[in-house]
């Protein structure tokens, strides 16, 4: 059965304040970084809506890295299967403390990297990646529609929030 949400809403968001100072002889000098971006999502298929929502925690080992998200591989906070047409936001966050999650490398990995069979993106422990399309349209994942998640060396654990179009 595939998911059916009644609505969603919420707002997701990146803010860096960074202050850098040095001291010059007498006199201090600042260099400032400010960053404010975000989007307000809605339920519905235009652009900044999505009607699917997954988020979980995940343990993957180094040889059981494919997730197809747009079948039956996963399913959502009232138990439905998650079958996503297109991905709009995908958050995911290393919650291990020693190994690297390695995101890609698959044939049929979702089209975020350039070269989909060889392109691997390493996350350090404790570190994350976001990734936003909020156009109407989102990234088509009918087709490349693996999200490869690896282990550096034999288990990884992670938490993931993917959010789009159903199919």
């Amino acid at each position: 059965m595939a998911a059916t949400s009644t609505g969603l809403t919420g707002r997701g968001s990146i803010v860096l304040d960074i202050n850098h100072k040095k001291q010059i002889d007498l006199s201090e000098s600042l260099d400032s970084l400010s960053v404010n971006c975000g989007v307000n999502w809605s339920f519905g298929t235009g652009a900044n809506q999505a009607n699917m929502l997954y988020h979980g925690s995940l343990t993957r080992e180094d040889d059981s890295a494919v997730i197809d998200i747009s079948g039956t591989d996963i399913q959502d906070a009232f138990g439905e299967d998650c079958d996503f047409a297109a991905l709009k936001l995908l958050y995911i966050k290393n919650t291990d403390a020693t190994e690297k999650l390695l995101l890609g490398a698959d044939a049929n990995h979702i089209g975020i990297f350039a070269t989909l069979a060889t392109d691997v993106l390493e996350i350090a422990p404790g570190g994350f990646f976001l990734w936003c399309d909020p156009s109407a349209a989102g990234l088509d994942v009918t087709t490349n529609k693996n999200l490869a998640i690896l282990a550096e060396i034999t288990e990884i654990t992670c938490d993931i929030v993917l959010m789009g179009l159903a199919t």
